[in-house]
């Protein structure tokens, strides 16, 4: 992506906006204080940590053809 950025493709602000919403979660828009009962997930410390190993892992599945849909 930040090679995209660096390219032209992609604004800057764009990214900013997807980094921050892959790391911590997407709203879509939702004012999630307003919400009474709701849950909320975060990711597994331990993938946090290993944020790297994590990323490599993905993109060898992805690679593999291994992530995707599911039927």
């Amino acid at each position: 992506m930040w090679r995209a950025v660096q390219r032209g493709y992609v604004a800057h602000d764009d990214a900013i906006f997807i980094a921050d919403g892959l790391r911590h979660g997407f709203t879509l828009g939702v004012d999630v204080t307003k919400m009474h009962g709701h849950r909320r997930f975060s990711n597994y410390k331990s993938a946090l940590d290993a944020a790297a190993s994590v990323a490599k892992a993905v993109a060898k599945r992805v690679k593999a053809g291994k992530a995707g849909n599911r039927h």
